[in-house]
């Protein structure tokens, strides 16, 4: 039920947090996310690209075109998000964050923004308040 929703918000955090894509970063994800058996949920495309990427620089090769170095990014922002979405307290911390920037709140340990994302979680949705910034 919260995997689209977890998707969307760790692509969201990704897109800000995630710094220089190296061959060693394509290497280690690509054997992390095959092992969690998240590989076939990444489109077709992204898994194509980071396969030739690893390949071709594996070989020597450098790449330089900056199109290709983010559209590279954006396949690794989708696998990442594909393998973190199953971290249940990850989920729970963004929603969690959401939940603080809509109301105004601010709390400083990281367990209390844990257990606020996860009472969301497990509000109906019909009493879920909207955590839209």
């Amino acid at each position: 039920m919260f995997n689209g929703f977890g998707v969307a918000l760790i692509e969201d955090y990704l897109m800000n947090r995630l710094g220089a894509v190296n061959p060693r970063l394509l290497i280690v994800l690509r054997h992390r996310v095959v092992r969690s058996g998240v590989w076939w949920r990444i489109k077709p495309l992204s898994r194509a690209l980071i396969d030739s990427v690893i390949l071709y620089i594996r070989r020597g090769g450098v790449i330089k075109s900056s199109s290709l170095l983010t559209q590279l990014r954006q396949a690794v922002i989708e696998a990442l998000a594909q393998a973190l979405s199953r971290k249940l307290t990850l989920v729970a911390y963004l929603i969690g964050l959401r939940m603080m920037r809509a109301r105004g709140i601010t709390v400083e340990s990281v367990e209390s923004i844990v257990s606020l994302g996860i009472m969301w979680m497990n509000t109906p949705n019909w009493y879920k308040p909207d955590i839209t910034p």
